[in-house]
């Protein structure tokens, strides 16, 4: 687990929920995505892109995302959740996850998002931000 945080800036721990289980007897398949959500928003704060988002009407939206299922997760459980992100073009930022169970000692899930810088004001997409762009690429590296 700790080369997750060797290799991911954006870090988070959380258990396994009960009520997370479908009849399968494991972790539902949409509970991946709000955990990929859980890191995109810890991403947001860190570099304060919802305050951006709240003063200028400027902000990302996500526009695509996808989950490669690894191995079964259950309860209980503690994972870690893993993200980090790359500006792909002037408009665009693709977020890579990991979710890495404690029980296993493996890595269980990765998943990607691709979100679209948005003028909420204008309805359009938009350039993302030097600032913003500059933020993700100092968290990088």
């Amino acid at each position: 687990m700790s080369q997750l945080a060797d290799q991911y800036p954006i870090v988070l721990t959380q258990s396994v929920l009960w009520g997370d289980m479908d009849a399968f007897d494991h972790v539902n398949n949409t509970v991946y995505f709000r955990y990929f959500e859980d890191v995109r928003i810890a991403f947001f704060d860190r570099l304060q892109i919802l305050e951006h988002k709240d003063a200028t009407g400027i902000g990302p939206i996500l526009a695509s995302t996808r989950c490669d299922f690894k191995l079964p997760l259950k309860y209980p459980d503690t994972v870690t959740l893993a993200g980090k992100a790359t500006v792909t073009s002037a408009k665009k930022i693709t977020m890579e996850y990991a979710v890495y169970s404690e029980a296993q000692q493996a890595v269980v899930a990765s998943g990607e998002g691709l979100l679209v810088y948005y003028n909420y004001n204008e309805g359009r997409s938009c350039e993302i931000p030097a600032t913003i762009a500059s933020a993700i690429q100092d968290l990088s590296e």
